[in-house]
């Protein structure tokens, strides 16, 4: 619910005549960041793994590579198509700039011609962090900050420069 107040605020999202849940998308997102490969009795991904090996009758090993597998492809697929939503929604307001709708894409749009760094992928992905940043927990999503910078050291060096400059 909240997630498509966000998104009608964003872009103008429908969702009462929509075809798609942006909400449910978020969840399989959010299922896809968030499964920490704990192998411990009662999480998420402990019982996943049990239901996995004992239907297909496969090693631990190999379950624990299809659920990742499984649970990478879920969020990839979902946040693709969430993209091309709001995608789709972008090119249909640079078709008719003349309609008013008030909210976050339309002042955007309006920018991008006298601001540099903003561009339609740049703003997609400031409305898709937003999107995501009203869909989970402000921990949840330090943790996930956390979790990026630490697997890619590369990223939070550039993150330093920028601080110390």
């Amino acid at each position: 619910m909240t997630i498509e107040f966000v998104a009608k605020q964003l872009f103008g999202y429908d969702s009462e005549n929509s075809k798609e849940s942006l909400g449910k998308k978020f969840a399989h997102i959010s299922q896809g960041l968030l499964s920490f490969p704990l192998n411990i009795p009662g999480t998420i991904y402990h019982n996943c793994l049990k239901v996995i090996s004992c239907k297909f009758r496969i090693s631990a090993v190999f379950s624990q590579f299809f659920l990742n597998l499984k649970l990478k492809l879920l969020f990839f697929q979902s946040r693709n198509e969430v993209m091309d939503i709001m995608r789709t929604t972008l090119k249909e307001r640079l078709a008719s700039p003349d309609t008013y709708h008030g909210d976050f894409l339309e002042h955007a749009l309006e920018d991008v011609n006298t601001e540099k760094f903003l561009t339609e992928d740049f703003i997609l992905q400031i409305m898709f962090g937003l999107l995501f940043a009203s869909s989970e927990s402000t921990s949840m999503t330090l943790t996930l900050v956390f979790k990026f910078l630490s697997e890619n050291p590369r990223v939070l060096g550039k993150l330093e420069v920028s601080k110390n400059n």
